[in-house]
């Protein structure tokens, strides 16, 4: 039940004098005909309702120079609401436009190491012209996967290399095939696969690392052979 103000009317009444006649509010103290019209405004609701009629009523007592200095304290807090909401939509609005820029920076990186990423597959080709240069290419081939890869070897043939499929973010597979050509040549391709999430850190360093495993691998092979 709502807290309201005592039952007896002569306390209310005395009770309602004493704080019309303390408060900050009025200029003097308070009529008989004053407490009981705002007796009748406030008897009987509830402590909340109660607590703006009695604001209302003081509020009639004030003097003209009280209520101009009221209406002047009112306007100065209606302007500093007014700019702190401004300055908090401007902030906010400020924030909004940095994250755009962000998103768009991020975007544009990842579209970078995208294209970066097409071409160093096209670059992770090493061709060999005979039998043995083919041989020892694959077996050096098994090195760099071992070396490069976060996964271990599942499978190794004569002509495929493949570790097991990255399970954890952020880690590294690879696969290497060796594609017979006309004659006695062969090509050896390597692909790079690395486990991501929709995190634009983990797209970039995923991006990344594959990039590196297959830009890495024709120079690893040339300069072994």
């Amino acid at each position: 039940m709502a807290a309201r103000f005592p039952c007896s009317e002569l306390a209310t009444r005395l009770a309602l004098a004493a704080l019309i006649a303390s408060s900050p509010l009025t200029a003097a103290a308070p009529t008989a005909e004053q407490v009981g019209r705002c007796f009748d405004l406030i008897k009987e609701k509830p402590k909340s309702e109660a607590d703006a009629l009695f604001r209302q009523c003081t509020d009639e007592l004030k003097s003209p120079e009280e209520r101009e200095a009221d209406v002047k304290i009112d306007a100065e807090r209606a302007k500093a609401e007014a700019q702190a909401a401004a300055t908090a939509k401007a902030k906010q609005e400020q924030e909004k436009r940095a994250m755009a820029a962000k998103t768009e920076q991020q975007a544009k990186i990842l579209a970078d190491l995208t294209a970066r990423l097409a071409t160093s597959e096209q670059s992770a080709q090493f061709l060999c012209h005979d039998k043995s240069q083919c041989e020892k290419a694959f077996i050096l081939t098994q090195v760099y996967v071992s070396e490069h890869s976060d996964m271990k070897i599942q499978l190794a043939t004569t002509a495929v290399i493949e570790t097991y499929n990255p399970i954890e973010i952020g880690k590294v597979g690879i696969k290497a095939t060796l594609m017979p050509q006309k004659g006695p040549g062969a090509t050896i391709l390597l692909v790079a696969a690395c486990r991501s999430n929709d995190s634009f850190l983990t797209r970039k360093q995923c991006l990344e690392e594959r990039i590196a495993v297959q830009e890495n691998f024709v120079p690893f092979l040339k300069s072994s052979m």
